[in-house]
């Protein structure tokens, strides 16, 4: 039976009006318009269920006076508190809210990428503890300097790498057989890629100094240590010899120079 057309199929041939067709199927096209409207009057509940073979696979409702798609046992539900507020929810197959059941992808069947404009909540879903809005990956360049005076020729790693997860910072540098002639004083380096917590006081220590020579080391018998101070982008370092008491670390400069280090510390945001 065709209504508003002649043509036995108007969907597939995309023309407007209604076919019921002889293989126990609907062909609707309207022009302009939505071709099928369901409603459904007086309380929530489904608004079309879906089967195969006679078996319910999954419905389509709403719960809440909101709009859920469900299979048979989850689904998501468009949730809205107001304009500006909007959810996707989990739900159980009537539309009712649930909560730790629901996974997003699986094992060898996942996602490609996430773009997100805010941060990810990690239950218990307080704030700022649970809170994740910022993790980045990159390179910057390092340089060795001397409190007294920097290499005649400037000592940069410009593949220092760094990895910021929330306000923790960690970084890599590796000077590698550099000339330091002409540097005098205390050892530093600087252009770290963010700038220390400012808190009063505070100095954020910890970290691993390795592979370093023409710095007024004793390899086996010296400890360093290295601290990144507040409100600073800079690395300075400190020796213990034999575990006495800790001093600064001073240059004894020349070529063939070697030096790696990695730190960790906070920023302010």
């Amino acid at each position: 039976m065709l209504v508003g057309t002649t043509n036995a199929n108007p969907a597939e041939q995309n023309v407007a009006g209604i076919g019921l067709l002889a293989g126990n199927s609907i062909s609707v096209t309207d022009d302009g318009g939505a071709p099928i409207q369901l409603n459904r009057k007086s309380s929530d509940g489904s608004i079309a269920i879906f089967r195969r073979d006679g078996s319910s696979k999954g419905n389509i409702g709403t719960n809440g006076g909101d709009l859920y798609i469900a299979g048979t046992t989850h689904g998501l539900k468009f949730d809205s508190i107001d304009a500006s507020t909007m959810y996707i929810r989990p739900i159980n197959n009537s539309g009712s809210n649930v909560t730790g059941q629901i996974d997003l992808g699986q094992s060898g069947n996942v996602f490609r990428d996430a773009y997100v404009s805010g941060g990810v909540y990690f239950a218990p879903h307080s704030y700022p503890a649970n809170y994740l809005d910022d993790y980045e990956e990159g390179t910057f360049t390092a340089t060795l300097a001397g409190s007294s005076s920097n290499p005649n020729t400037a000592c940069t790693d410009t593949g220092a790498y760094y990895t910021k997860i929330g306000r923790q910072v960690t970084v890599f540098i590796n000077f590698i057989n550099v000339d330091t002639t002409g540097a005098s004083g205390v050892v530093t380096v600087t252009g770290l890629p963010f700038t220390s917590l400012a808190s009063s006081g505070d100095a954020y220590v910890g970290g691993n100094v390795a592979w370093y020579n023409r710095f007024g080391i004793n390899d086996g018998t010296d400890t360093v240590a290295l601290s990144v101070g507040q409100n600073s982008t800079v690395i300075a370092f400190q020796v213990s010899d034999k575990n006495a008491i800790w001093t600064e670390m001073f240059h004894t400069a020349g070529s063939g120079a070697y030096f790696r280090c990695s730190t960790t510390y906070l920023t302010a945001s």
